[in-house]
């Protein structure tokens, strides 16, 4: 007993969206990272800017102005922007005049902005604020300005827009739940259409059909379906007539068999329709041979169990072999018999199946031929070789023409019907064509054609 639990069942729906809403979440991640670094650095960059024209305007006032009274420069300092904080040193680097508040109380500056300044550093960073430093000089002072703005502005700017671009990342995702559950629901429901009609395949119902709404590729795969269903259908209804001509030619030369065997055994017959008895009984046994034999050859065929053993075979020798078959019976109708076959003309195949092939189709010709056969051999304008056989019967009637290749067709002096079928087969494994037209002058003509 299995006792294995069923896998739980992922609908393909839940998968593309899933799918897709990953690839979606991935790229606005992208972006969200991509975005807050560029912003990042363009206010940063901003910043700066700032900073260094402010620093500089200030550091120019000090060099221009001609007064020494610190309490006009705390005023000009003081009408810098407002989150711009300016801090001047004297050449000792000591503080001479600061709007900023940051510093201990000993106004002080710390060590990193001490150490950029004797290290000739424009800009920088320190605590949570960025500096600039513009260097000074003029004949009643010099030093060195630093311009600080705090790094909080920076985050509330950056933050803002990092709110804006998630929203529209939600918004994103929510827009392609629902493209996605619109797309699936255009890809599912045909496939799960198909899993209806292959379900009904299944069960031996090959009459179902899908519908073809698009040019694309599930139109492609409704097209092929309904062109397989149609295909197993003709397939289906060519076994059923298959078993019924077969049970019928199976039967009939059974019952003439079984009838005079009877009859023999009962002695309901007289001296002189013994003899026939026997030679129908004969003649019967060779036709059921004949069918048995036909019918397991197309059974090899259907099944791709013939071995075909394909080399260099001569026509000429090929279709002699042919004619032995049917030799005797041309010699008793007194047939006029024409073979013209090209010299060095040679087919690539299997010997024992083109013989086959070519005793079924004379056989044909010997039994609707009035007074003459033409066989011919020639090559073609594209090296192919090509085979004619060519009666002065009465040729094919027009509407029979597309029924001559089926199983079981018989024309109107037919023998089991499966000749041509056979024939048709065999020149098909060859990757050959065969084809069937009357001629100009009246008669039928077989062509077959082989590729070079």
């Amino acid at each position: 007993m299995d006792t294995k639990l069923p896998k739980n069942k992922t609908s393909i729906g839940f998968k593309i969206t899933a799918v897709q809403v990953l690839v979606i979440i991935m790229v606005s991640v992208s972006v969200l990272i991509t975005t807050a670094f560029t912003i990042t650095n363009y206010i940063s960059q901003r910043n700066f800017y700032e900073l260094e024209t402010t620093a500089k305007g200030i550091a120019q006032i000090i060099i221009n102005t001609s007064f020494r009274d610190e309490r006009l420069i705390q005023e000009v300092v003081s009408q810098s922007q407002s989150n711009i904080e300016v801090v001047i040193l004297n050449q000792d680097l000591n503080i001479v005049l600061s709007t900023f508040q940051g510093f201990d109380d000993r106004l002080v500056i710390p060590d990193e902005i001490k150490n950029a300044v004797i290290e000739k550093k424009t800009q920088g960073s320190w605590s949570d604020s960025y500096f600039v430093i513009e260097e000074f000089t003029s004949l009643n002072r010099s030093g060195y300005v630093i311009a600080l703005s705090p790094r909080v502005d920076q985050m509330i700017i950056r933050d803002s827009f990092m709110w804006s671009v998630i929203r529209l990342i939600i918004i994103a995702v929510l827009i392609g739940i629902l493209f996605a559950s619109y797309l699936t629901s255009k890809l599912i429901e045909p496939l799960q259409d198909l899993e209806q009609k292959l379900k009904e395949i299944s069960i031996g119902d090959f009459s179902g059909r899908l519908k073809v709404e698009d040019d694309d590729e599930l139109g492609d795969l409704a097209k092929a379906f309904n062109n397989m269903s149609q295909q197993l259908e003709r397939y289906q209804e060519a076994q059923s007539r298959f078993i019924q001509n077969a049970s019928h030619e199976l039967k009939s030369p059974l019952m003439n068999i079984q009838g005079y065997a009877e009859g023999l055994a009962a002695d309901l017959f007289n001296e002189s329709e013994i003899d026939e008895a026997f030679n129908i009984i004969v003649s019967e046994s060779q036709r059921l041979k004949s069918v048995v034999e036909e019918l397991l050859f197309l059974s090899k065929i259907d099944n791709e169990n013939v071995e075909m053993k394909k080399e260099k075979v001569e026509a000429s020798e090929v279709i002699n072999e042919a004619l032995r078959t049917v030799y005797t019976r041309i010699q008793q109708r007194n047939l006029d018999l024409q073979v013209i076959i090209e010299e060095d003309l040679s087919i690539n195949g299997d010997y024992s199946s083109l013989m086959r092939a070519f005793s079924n189709v004379l056989d044909n010709a010997v039994r609707y031929a009035k007074e003459r056969i033409l066989i011919q051999g020639i090559t073609g304008e594209e090296k192919e070789v090509i085979i004619r056989i060519v009666d002065d019967g009465p040729g094919f009637l027009e509407k029979e023409i597309p029924k001559v290749f089926e199983r079981f067709f018989k024309g109107e002096k037919g023998n089991t019907g499966l000749g041509m079928a056979i024939v048709k087969d065999i020149i098909n494994l060859h990757g050959g064509e065969i084809k069937i037209y009357n001629h100009s002058s009246g008669g039928a003509v077989v062509e077959i054609v082989f590729p070079n």
